[in-house]
């Protein structure tokens, strides 16, 4: 079909739920992160921008950040999460930072909604992204919807963007925020924490414009020991806590923690997995007709031709699921609110399983097409 044009992005499901079994003792056998060292030391003594590598993943034998010093990254060409992982100890006496940037998000978050504009049919911004994404059509914010995600942070997601002002009557329309990125720390021994670690939503004005804000992203600890007397801040820098993020801490002594400020939805156990062997996952792989391969990474970006039907296909494919899977497709345009269209995809429809999900595609307008459990 030659009136669509797209590309393509695999969407991990963010609802996945674990079992945590019984109670990890601190006599444990030792721990091993996964880091293999490659990177050596990770010693940050001044405000410092690193670029994450495609995965994400740094493999380091020890991280310091010094007192007064903070460390930030840019987001690679996925947007993955920020993954460090050391041999050795980790010890942030500074700053670790993946808040929001204006509209951007953080690494491994999500940005803010498209503004409108004041010229004719594009005057409405579009919806914040991400899962809890502000709703467009005026004056809305970025919000978690509950607190969307698990207690577990498997998988990793951070947080959602607020929608924009509208581009008439005011003019250009503006001022939509991004979401608090997403981090996981791991540690062959211990991580200490006697600055900050932040993930936070972003934010302009808290007097007059909090509703504006970005949701807060995600922190996650794994250590045998995870300790320090600093904060890890995970709000949606309003204090909206309908829109905070969330801390998950995994470690084998279920005291040493407890000295940590932790601002957002918190909870503490001794699951010691980094990475889970095998992740469930939802593919696009199908637009209007046009095949998509499996696996693809980019974003589905769709622009219907002129007096091209609105009503189209999407097809999407769950792998390594055990259930039948509900799932809801979004279609995000530009200028305006979006589509959520549900649908359940059949463990029996096949190997892997898939299902045909009828959505309306709005003319006029480029639109991003997630697809997300429920």
């Amino acid at each position: 079909m030659k009136e669509l044009t797209m590309k393509t992005n695999r969407i991990i499901s963010f609802l996945m739920l674990h079992s945590l079994l019984g109670f990890t003792a601190f006599a444990a056998a030792p721990f091993d992160c996964g880091s293999t060292g490659a990177y050596g030391p990770m010693n940050i003594t001044n405000d410092t921008t690193l670029l994450l590598p495609p995965d994400g993943v740094f493999h380091c034998t020890t991280i310091a950040v010094a007192q007064g010093a903070t460390l930030r990254f840019n987001r690679n060409a996925l947007n993955t999460p920020v993954y460090l992982l050391a041999t050795e100890n980790v010890k942030i006496d500074g700053t670790i930072d993946i808040s929001a940037n204006d509209r951007q998000g953080g690494p491994g978050g999500f940005d803010g909604g498209h503004p409108g504009s004041p010229y004719v049919g594009h005057e409405q911004g579009g919806d914040g992204y991400g899962p809890g994404g502000g709703t467009a059509g005026g004056i809305t914010w970025g919000r978690f919807a509950g607190i969307y995600g698990n207690l577990l942070l498997v998988p990793l997601i951070g947080g959602s963007g607020s929608s924009p002002w509208n581009g008439s009557p005011w003019g250009y329309g503006w001022r939509s925020l991004g979401g608090g990125g997403a981090i996981m720390i791991a540690a062959s021994t211990m991580i200490t924490i006697n600055g900050a670690v932040q993930a936070r939503g972003g934010t302009w004005d808290c007097t007059s414009y909090p509703h504006l804000s970005g949701s807060g992203g995600a922190v996650r600890l794994v250590a045998p020991v995870v300790g320090g007397t600093g904060a890890v801040d995970v709000s949606s820098n309003c204090a909206r806590e309908n829109s905070n993020g969330r801390i998950r801490i995994d470690c084998h002594d279920n005291q040493a923690y407890r000295s940590l400020n932790l601002a957002g939805v918190a909870s503490r156990g001794s699951r010691m997995i980094v990475f889970p062997a095998v992740i469930p996952a939802l593919d696009i792989i199908e637009v209007g007709g046009q095949p998509i391969a499996e696996g693809t990474n980019s974003a589905v970006t769709i622009e219907l031709a002129v007096g091209a039907p609105t009503s189209q296909t999407v097809r999407v494919q769950a792998r390594n699921f055990t259930n039948d899977v509900p799932i809801r497709v979004v279609i995000m345009p530009e200028n305006g609110p979006s589509g959520s269209f549900d649908a359940v995809i059949l463990q029996a429809s096949g190997n892997p399983p898939s299902t045909n999900v009828p959505v309306i595609i709005p003319a006029g307008s480029v639109c991003q097409i997630h697809a997300w459990t429920r």
